[in-house]
């Protein structure tokens, strides 16, 4: 009976005020979490009930006092800087701090390498941690999930309000449609009368920002912020039967996770503290993608003490957004009498013979391959994904299976410029010739 009431309370708490000017007939709770559907914490952004077994598509917690971690961030974020500024590590505090000086122009960014695929009709739940700190004159700050083109984030403007925004490009340059804090239309945070949290926004304080999206085209977006362990959403932005809401309002839902600082006048120096980031999604764990692979078009000749690039795989230029997931290799050896050993390495350097020539990989794949001959790469550089021993043709070939797991995506950097994904060969003794395939999952 207590269950069936407590369901029954659930399903009727009602939900928080979804446009500016609207009023709901009946207000959230007290302490500004109302539950259910349509604007409840406890429903995703398609109005299902949430529950705990969220897909995780990203952890990005910095732990670097396990050891690994600041090795492994170059694998998972990029960092962009303009003038003086900077991002840097902070090992005992499990975060990155972006600091920018005094001149004008100065600009820091900490962007992840993966753009997070977005599934149509699937709820994504983003949720980034992070310290503002108090305005300063001059200085713009956002933390979101956004690039130079689209997104979500929220920003601390450089006259000291704060403001969540949208950013779009489908007119083929990137718009922002802003929502100041005093016009929030779920809770204002102190800045307004609409404050049914009771909460205030604290800038220098540790913020935990939230955001879930619908996107299909057209939808809505919730953004706001976990306090003492609840959701408590501040703002809607919807795009659906809404006037104005003509057609797609953001070209693409997959997008990555961003904290940025400008100095955008000459103005005294800040800093912006970059803690965490997860991407969930809610409703489905089906993760459909294009199978695809591609083999050297000859064998390889190899030698002892010398890696031997055999064939490379890498992101074309026009499809950054993209990701390439669950890499695997097959190499044959074609000598009869000496064995070898290969490996499949991320981002190896280039010891003698580049660069790669690259070309597609058919018309509907999002990768280029290389096997150039000639290539040679240092050993030990770069992030070795699998090794393995090639025995002689006589006693059978030799097949591994390496996989870039959630932490190691083969992505592009913030300029577009993709990882690689080398197999490379050596020869144990003699100099055996390999022959070598590449096969990847492709998300876009």
């Amino acid at each position: 009976m207590i269950r069936a009431i407590s369901i029954a309370l659930l399903l009727s708490a009602t939900a928080a005020a979804q446009t500016p000017g609207y009023t709901p007939a009946n207000p959230p709770a007290a302490d500004g979490v109302s539950l259910v559907a349509p604007g409840g914490a406890a429903a995703d952004a398609f109005s299902r009930l949430r529950v705990s077994q969220a897909v995780q598509l990203f952890s990005g917690v910095r732990d670097y006092a396990r050891g690994g971690g600041v090795a492994l961030d170059a694998l998972r974020y990029d960092t962009a800087t303009v003038g003086a500024g900077s991002v840097s590590q902070n090992v005992n505090a499990a975060s990155n701090t972006l600091t920018v000086t005094a001149a004008g122009g100065d600009s820091a960014v900490l962007q992840s390498k993966e753009y997070f695929l977005y599934r149509a009709g699937q709820s994504q739940l983003d949720i980034v941690t992070y310290v503002l700190g108090d305005p300063v004159a001059g200085i713009r700050k956002r933390v979101g999930i956004f690039d130079a083109a689209d997104g979500i984030y929220l920003e601390q403007t450089a006259t000291g309000g704060h403001r969540f925004c949208v950013r779009s490009s489908v007119t083929g340059a990137p718009v922002e449609d802003c929502a100041d804090q005093a016009a929030w239309n779920v809770d204002t945070f102190g800045a307004g009368a609409l404050n049914p949290s009771g909460e205030t926004f604290l800038p220098a304080a540790a913020q935990i920002s939230v955001t879930d999206l619908q996107f299909l085209g057209v939808g809505r977006i919730r953004v706001g912020f976990d306090i003492a362990g609840a959701i408590v959403y501040a703002h809607n932005f919807d795009h659906a039967n809404m006037p104005g809401s003509a057609g797609v309002y953001m070209r693409s839902a997959t997008l990555p996770v961003r904290w940025e600082i400008t100095n955008v006048a000459a103005a005294a120096g800040a800093s912006l503290d970059a803690i965490c980031a997860q991407i969930a999604r809610e409703g489905s764990d089906v993760e459909p993608g294009a199978s695809t692979s591609e083999h050297s078009a000859a064998a390889r000749a190899t030698a002892t003490g010398s890696w031997a690039a055999v064939i490379a795989v890498r992101l074309s230029s026009t499809a950054i957004r993209a990701t390439l997931r669950n890499l695997s290799y097959s190499v044959l050896n074609v000598d009869n009498t000496n064995p070898a050993e290969c490996e499949l390495v991320l981002n190896p350097t280039i010891a003698a013979g580049g660069p790669f020539v690259w070309a597609a990989v058919g018309t509907t794949s999002v990768a280029e391959t290389s096997d150039t001959a000639g290539i040679t790469i240092t050993h030990n550089s770069g992030h070795r994904l699998q090794h393995s021993y090639v025995n002689a043709a006589n006693r059978g070939g030799s097949g591994q299976v390496a996989q870039a797991g959630l932490n190691v995506p083969i992505a592009a950097d913030i300029a577009g410029t993709s990882d690689v994904a080398v197999v490379a060969c050596r020869a144990i003794a003699g100099s055996p010739s390999v022959w070598a395939s590449l096969a990847w999952r492709e998300l876009y």
